[in-house]
């Protein structure tokens, strides 16, 4: 079966799946890859995450809309390497940009055809979270797991709240308390905010190329 073929099928089980010689590298390569569901704030607490976070910033992630539920597909990230080395004290517009690239990094170091990278969804980083906990009983984004003192990232959400256009909600560290969830400008810098890519399946494969690049 063709990998755009493969990719169509994997399409209509409610979200992409990624190409099962790409979902092999990874794996031997240390990531972890789940199937993500659409859960919002509401699903994730009813499944025991707890969050640290504030009432009106509650209210706005429980409303019905899409940039507040997780996709729908599969997902790949690295447990021991969630926030990126020298990610911090960006904007949001580089963090992200920070975030594809590590993606084309991937696709060309391991030979990978359908994969991008990029920053997250809460809800993405929510379910993937509470997921490994559930398995590992590890914390994710708990405060000696990345190269900052405060383990956060930010996130693809824009609470309308406070202005879509200046602010984005941020997420971690994951203390004894629950996991942080707060708003922080996307466009200023911060020292304790750094970048957590995730890997996604595309929908259309791309020509295998290998770049020189170092792990």
């Amino acid at each position: 079966m063709s990998a755009e073929n493969e990719q169509a099928r994997s399409s209509g089980k409610k979200g992409l799946r990624f190409l099962s010689e790409d979902k092999e590298i990874l794996k031997r390569n240390g990531y972890r890859i789940y199937l993500l569901h659409g859960r919002n704030l509401a699903d994730l607490e009813q499944e025991g995450l707890r969050f640290t976070i504030a009432d009106d910033l509650k209210e706005e992630l429980l409303k019905q809309r899409p940039q507040n539920r997780s996709h729908q597909g599969e997902v790949a990230f690295m447990p021991e390497r969630t926030i990126l080395p020298d990610s911090n004290c960006l904007t949001l517009e580089f963090q992200d940009g920070i975030a594809k690239y590590y993606g084309e990094r991937e696709r060309g170091r391991l030979g990978l055809r359908g994969v991008r990278g990029g920053i997250a969804r809460f809800a993405d980083y929510g379910e993937i979270i509470s997921n490994y906990l559930q398995e590992t009983g590890v914390k994710l984004l708990g405060r000696s797991s990345t190269p900052y003192p405060s383990a956060r990232t930010r996130t693809r959400v824009f609470p309308e709240m406070v202005g879509p256009q200046n602010f984005v909600v941020d997420t971690g560290p994951y203390d004894s308390d629950g996991l942080n969830v707060r708003i922080n400008s996307r466009d200023e810098t911060d020292g304790d905010i750094g970048a957590w890519p995730l890997l996604y399946p595309t929908a259309k494969p791309k020509a295998l190329r290998r770049l020189s690049v170092k792990p």
